[in-house]
């Protein structure tokens, strides 16, 4: 009897138990490493032009999705709507508007031109 329940017990005890589940290392997300790859190699061969045209893209991008903002015109009213939606100084953003414009314009741009324009989008985009 005691042979009998030993065998029963180690048939059911042996189903009810679970195997290991392996541990599986998620995939690293590898976006900002190219990013910067990318941007460092635009940085080295001087193209500034290219920069500074992808941070503004960038840049219009996110006030049209994150303030629902048309950037189709960067006129007063642009500026007016930016400001009252990020409670930013007003002319933080007509420096940005102006930066984007001259740039628009001329299609040439030093590296000053793409720091200065970098840090005021920043100043911009930052949160409180």
């Amino acid at each position: 009897m005691f042979l009998i329940g030993m065998i029963i017990f180690m048939i059911f005890n042996a189903k009810r138990k679970q195997r290991i589940i392996p541990i599986i290392k998620p995939l690293e997300n590898t976006t900002v490493d190219f990013t910067k790859t990318i941007g460092n190699l635009y940085f080295q061969e001087g193209n500034h032009d290219t920069i500074m045209e992808k941070k503004i893209i960038y840049f219009l991008e996110k006030l049209r999705q994150d303030y629902l903002i048309n950037t189709q015109n960067l006129d007063e009213d642009f500026i007016k709507k930016v400001h009252q939606k990020t409670g930013k100084d007003i002319t933080l953003i007509q420096k940005a508007v102006l930066l984007i414009k001259r740039q628009r314009k001329t299609f040439k741009s030093t590296e000053a031109d793409l720091i200065e324009l970098n840090n005021v989008i920043e100043k911009i985009l930052e949160s409180k």
